[in-house]
């Protein structure tokens, strides 16, 4: 499963999330950056405080 990481944040607590994410679920791909390829790809996100636009680039999200 690929999932993407993101929201506001500092770098810190950022990567304290990404390890216990990464800890939880060993078999995930985690994103912290969407690109044209990771688009298609990411089939779920987890997101803190995100800007309305960010959403906007997947299907089925607000």
């Amino acid at each position: 499963m690929h999932i993407l990481l993101c929201g506001s944040f500092d770098d810190s607590e950022r990567d304290d999330w990404l390890q216990a994410l990464q800890r939880a679920f060993p078999a995930a791909h985690w994103h912290l950056s969407v690109d044209p390829l990771s688009a298609a790809q990411i089939e779920v996100a987890v997101v803190a405080n995100p800007a309305p636009a960010r959403c906007r680039a997947f299907q089925g999200c607000g």
